[in-house]
């Protein structure tokens, strides 16, 4: 995978896209969409960045954000990410929710690609 450059710290707003592991559709029914929308609410309210605009798709998230200033947003985005992850994955482990977790080769659970793309606007 080639080391893509990523340009924080530049007052603009972002568009960012992240996808599933393996394009699975974790995203398909509300209660995960949900767990995706307490993380971006976190996000806001915690790290002072505004949602300007997301489409959860069942295999993908596409956002628009503008981070404040001295945001590491990389940081930012892994941090939401795993908070999402935790509350899918804690969810799918439930035995009463018909759910497939996708396992990575070192065998721990992956609810979402490790990169993702992100431009200025």
């Amino acid at each position: 995978m080639p080391n893509l450059r990523h340009i924080d710290k530049t007052g603009t707003a972002r568009f960012v896209t992240f996808t599933c592991y393996q394009r699975y559709p974790y995203l398909t029914d509300d209660a995960a969409r949900q767990c995706v929308l307490d993380a971006l609410n976190w996000l806001r309210a915690e790290n002072n960045v505004k949602i300007l605009g997301y489409v959860i798709m069942p295999e993908h998230e596409h956002l628009v954000l503008h981070p404040p200033e001295d945001a590491a947003l990389g940081l930012l985005l892994g941090r939401m990410k795993a908070r999402a992850a935790r509350s899918i994955l804690s969810r799918l482990r439930d035995p009463k929710i018909e759910g497939r977790i996708l396992l990575r080769s070192n065998g721990n659970a992956g609810v979402w690609q490790r990169r993702c793309f992100d431009h200025n606007c």
